[in-house]
C-alpha cells in the first residue's frame, strides 16, 4: 500500500493545525484574562481583540490562489494558521504578563 496522503488527507489535517492554533490563541487570551491587575489593562485589550478579529475577518474573506481546487482548503487553513501564530505570539509579547 502506498503511504502517500490524498489531498483530501492533507485538508483534513491543515483543519486539524487551525483548530490547535485557535484553540492555543484561546488559552493565551484566557491566562491574560485572569492574570492579576486585568482590570488595568481590559479596555485597551478588549479594543486590541475586536481590532484583530476584523483582521482576521479580512484575512479569512481572501481568496486561496488555489480557489476552486482541491489545494484551496488546505491553502487556507494552513494561511489561516499562520495568522492565529502571529496573533498568539503578538498576545505573549503585548499582554501577557512574564
Amino acid at each position: 500500500m502506498n503511504n502517500a496522503m490524498t489531498q483530501s488527507e492533507i485538508n483534513i489535517l491543515s483543519q486539524y493545525m487551525l483548530q490547535l492554533a485557535n484553540m492555543e490563541k484561546y488559552l493565551i487570551e484566557f491566562r491574560i484574562w485572569n492574570q492579576h491587575g486585568y482590570e488595568k489593562i481590559e479596555k485597551a485589550f478588549m479594543a486590541d481583540c475586536k481590532a484583530w478579529d476584523k483582521r482576521a475577518e479580512a484575512e479569512e474573506q481572501k481568496p486561496s490562489e488555489f480557489e476552486g481546487g482541491s489545494m484551496a482548503p488546505c491553502d487556507h487553513n494552513l494561511r489561516m494558521t499562520f495568522f492565529v501564530q502571529k496573533r498568539i505570539e503578538e498576545l505573549k509579547n503585548k499582554w501577557q504578563k512574564k
